[in-house]
């Protein structure tokens, strides 16, 4: 049965194929008006048959009823199941500033984010290559801001040597999960640097002081993991070991104490992790690309599909097959204006990734016409006072840097 699909004018679509390597292999996407069965194909994208996939954008004006084939010119031409009906653009106009190219904040990675009592939260993060400011290559400090430009220490880092106490204060750790749940600001888990798996959760009502919550989240241990506030509840999910198991569950709690496995229903997306921040979108909890870090025994994978879920349990793959925006993992999402962003971060084929992509239905992606910001991975992200707020993260070498995107009244 043909797929009858609303794709807005001016958004980006991805057409697949298996790659053909060599010199003369070549692929043709081609499209004809769709409500009319003689009307001929035309040309709309040529590309060397190795790439195994083209992004295509819906024209701004034409036909409002489009069908497509694919022409490998190894194999005859294919007519792809797909129907598409063309509605009016969603594409919206933003401004990008750099506030700051150089911050007093040690450059980091993989730092928690928060908005939390009209400031900007820098919470923990990780650089193997400065010693004096990362001692154990993370830091438990925290840093606030109300601009983007200044930050005020909140919270000095006291995670020095092995004599430290970690039932006192929490551990240094990177790509955690942050946010705000009851008038407090939480960590939930953390990574493995240390040898042993940061499953811990904390909280704080003034980013100084932290309170253990539990020595240990109810689910099994792991990292690159992601957890939500989602309705009542607090929702973790994915993630994965260092030796390679790689997790698909989701896991509920109410106070972060005591935590319950939701079973998982089918269609399901596969384990995954390496997501920064949370998605939660329209009263739905969303999972938007993700990858496998690799390990001694498994390689480095990503994917771009966008998944989403009314209750944790019932999952639908949205949109294409696989959105867009390339594969990606150490990627930061956010919403803002009413639209859902994918950041930076890293795929494995050309490293680390400078574009941003933002959609209001999942399906329909539009490219942010970005400035020259730097190319990064595990990078920090905040809507703030009307604007998005994008820094920091590893460019190779890590940065400090600030930018903000401001959607712009037509």
């Amino acid at each position: 049965m043909t797929r009858i699909r609303e794709w807005a004018r001016g958004s980006a679509h991805v057409f697949t194929w298996e790659p053909r390597v060599g010199p003369g292999y070549r692929v043709r996407l081609e499209v004809r008006a769709g409500d009319a069965a003689a009307a001929a194909y035309a040309l709309a994208e040529d590309v060397p048959g190795e790439d195994g996939r083209l992004v295509w954008h819906v024209p701004d004006a034409g036909a409002e009823n489009l069908r497509f084939r694919l022409v490998r010119n190894w194999m005859p031409a294919e007519e792809l199941d797909l129907s598409v009906h063309v509605v009016p653009s969603r594409a919206r106009n933003y401004k990008v500033t750099k506030v700051s190219g150089g911050l007093t904040v040690p450059p980091r990675d993989g730092a928690g984010a928060i908005v939390f009592a009209d400031r900007m939260w820098l919470i923990g993060g990780w650089n193997p290559e400065r010693p004096t400011d990362f001692p154990r290559e993370t830091v438990n400090e925290v840093w606030s801001s109300t601009d983007g430009a200044t930050w005020r220490l909140e919270k000095p880092n006291t995670f020095f040597d092995d004599n430290f106490d970690p039932t006192l204060d929490w551990e240094g750790r990177h790509t955690g999960n942050y946010f705000v749940r009851d008038g407090r600001m939480w960590i939930v888990g953390g990574d493995a640097l240390t040898g042993v798996y940061q499953n811990d959760i904390w909280s704080s009502d003034n980013g100084k002081v932290w309170a253990r919550v539990a020595d240990s989240g109810g689910f099994p241990k792991r990292i690159l993991s992601t957890t939500a506030q989602f309705g009542t509840s607090l929702l973790t999910f994915g993630g994965q070991t260092t030796d390679g198991v790689f997790y698909d569950d989701v896991w509920s709690s109410t106070d972060g104490q005591r935590w319950s496995k939701i079973e998982q229903g089918t269609p399901h997306w596969s384990g995954r992790g390496g997501i920064l921040g949370s998605m939660v979108f329209k009263d739905r909890l969303w999972v938007l690309g993700g990858g496998r870090y690799e390990t001694d025994t498994t390689p480095w994978t990503a994917d771009s599909q966008v998944w989403s879920t009314p209750d944790g349990a019932h999952w639908v793959q949205e949109g294409d097959p696989q959105a867009p925006w390339k594969a990606r993992i150490y990627h930061d999402v956010t919403v803002y204006d009413g639209r859902m962003w994918v950041l930076g971060g890293y795929n494995g084929d050309v490293g680390n990734l400078a574009d941003a992509w933002y959609s209001d239905d999942g399906e329909n992606w539009y490219d942010l016409d970005v400035p020259e910001w730097p190319a990064r991975h595990a990078a920090s992200a905040w809507v703030y006072h009307g604007a998005l707020f994008y820094g920091f993260g590893n460019s190779e070498p890590f940065i400090a840097d600030m930018w903000r995107i401001d959607a712009v009244t037509p």
